[in-house]
């Protein structure tokens, strides 16, 4: 039975929800306690109600934690410190995974999922300002490829600045805050695009935004 199970995993996509694996067991009398033995055996992971993941020692290939955030909580991308790192802007390595998503009412709170992977956590921003800015990035996952939403450099950085807490939007100030703060280094600045952080910043009717446009401008 253990070697059938592990077999049967192969079948399975890396990250996968209740639907995709009632096709995998259709061939079962009942696909959903046959799930449930299966998360009880160590077979597959449970993340989140609905959500799952084959485990570690039955995985095929890569399983990147940028595709699971996005799988999570949708509609999101990765963004802030995660977002941050991975382009290679701030020199910490984040203990969680970093998402944003849209806010869909005044009262939307930051959301935190404590899952078997880690820790991933989600802040709102207003609608208007989601879109611009987030890409496509491609990820290996399982045997394959497959793609994740995630915030560009100058997207990643305007809701770090969004959400930071008492930050003047007085331009030295900002251009202290990225320099001492977040030590992201003169020439990976330089690299970001100063017109497209403003058209970022158009969404966000912030000052500390447009604050990060003018010091990318000026740079």
């Amino acid at each position: 039975m253990k070697r059938s199970n592990a077999l049967l995993m192969l079948q399975f996509p890396v990250i996968f929800d209740t639907s995709e694996a009632v096709q995998v067991l259709r061939g079962f009398g009942d696909p959903n306690s046959k799930l449930r033995d299966l998360v009880r055996g160590g077979y597959i992971v449970r993340i989140k109600r609905g959500l799952y993941a084959v485990a570690p020692g039955f995985r095929r290939g890569a399983f990147p934690l940028e595709v699971l955030a996005n799988r999570v909580y949708w509609p999101s991308y990765v963004s802030l410190e995660w977002a941050l790192a991975y382009h290679n802007l701030i020199p910490e390595a984040p203990r969680q995974v970093t998402s944003v998503a849209m806010r869909n009412s005044p009262s939307s709170r930051a959301k935190r999922f404590h899952t078997p992977e880690g820790i991933f956590t989600y802040r709102f921003i207003p609608a208007r300002a989601y879109p611009r800015g987030v890409g496509s990035y491609e990820a290996s996952f399982g045997d394959g490829v497959t793609f994740f939403a995630m915030g560009f450099p100058e997207k990643a950085l305007a809701d770090k600045v969004f959400f930071e807490k008492g930050l003047s939007p007085a331009i030295g100030e900002t251009r202290e805050y990225l320099l001492d703060n977040l030590r992201i280094e003169e020439a990976a600045l330089s690299e970001l695009d100063p017109v497209l952080i403003e058209e970022i910043a158009e969404g966000y009717r912030s000052r500390k935004v447009e604050a990060l446009a003018r010091v990318l401008k000026g740079r």
